[in-house]
């Protein structure tokens, strides 16, 4: 049981590690959601746990070319004696255009926009110890590229999203206002999912890495791992599939 429970400890910590590695960080790239669909009707959802805290995400094939996604993220992480603490909520709707390249492999493109709140604190052991409260709105824009390939065992490839995440009515404790803050990070991501039939347990590491000079904390890693759930897949897709235009 001891042995087990280190394990346990070993695994939650490289979890974790992007956290850790950021304090507590004011932006958490929530987790990339790139389903490769396949057909008209196709529904996917997903259930992640990891650095960017709890995301449940699902997306839909509305016609053969033209998917739809609606992605969330909440997380409240905080350390035993409260040095710091991380907590925010985030939802995110995106539009797109995917196509079947061959029976397996896909190619598909995001665009789309999400708001969120974030409170975040830190305390720095110095002479004065000194404690950074704050908390605040955020706006982001993000355009996702994916490319990979889906069979009935395994599903995998990368991710590429360019993000412009905006803070507005951030304030800390004191009520003093910092006004906007931008961002623009380009977040590349391998992603991989593993099962059989209609679920399949999902797994993804990425970078998120500032185009600009940031004024606030922000992850450089994100790391999530879950479950995915397929329905309604044409696993027999093939080249002679009907366009939408011949679709009834």
């Amino acid at each position: 049981m001891n042995a087990v429970s280190s394990d346990l400890k070993i695994f939650f910590g490289v979890l974790f590690l992007p956290v850790v590695l950021s304090c507590s960080p004011t932006y958490l790239p929530n987790s990339v959601n790139a389903p490769l669909l396949s057909n008209k009707g196709e529904l996917q959802t997903d259930f992640h746990f990891g650095s960017s805290g709890t995301d449940i995400q699902a997306a839909i094939g509305i016609t053969n070319h033209i998917g739809l996604m609606v992605n969330t993220s909440f997380a409240k992480r905080f350390k035993d004696d409260d040095d710091w603490f991380h907590r925010h909520r985030y939802a995110e709707i995106a539009l797109g255009y995917y196509y079947p390249i061959t029976q397996s492999a896909r190619f598909e493109i995001f665009g789309g926009i999400g708001k969120g709140k974030v409170t975040r604190r830190n305390v720095f052991d110095q002479i004065t110890p000194e404690t950074i409260e704050a908390s605040g709105f955020f706006t982001k824009g993000f355009l996702q590229i994916d490319i990979g390939g889906t069979s009935d065992y395994l599903d995998g490839g990368l991710s590429l999203r360019h993000s412009l995440v905006n803070f507005f009515r951030y304030e800390d404790a004191n009520y003093i206002s910092y006004g906007n803050e931008n961002g623009f990070f380009v977040e590349p991501a391998l992603f991989l999912q593993v099962g059989y039939g209609n679920v399949k347990l999902s797994s993804e590491i990425g970078l998120s890495l500032p185009y600009n000079n940031i004024e606030f904390d922000a992850s450089p890693f994100f790391f999530n791992i879950g479950v995915n759930f397929q329905f309604f897949k044409d696993d027999d897709l093939n080249s002679t599939r009907p366009s939408d235009d011949e679709e009834e």
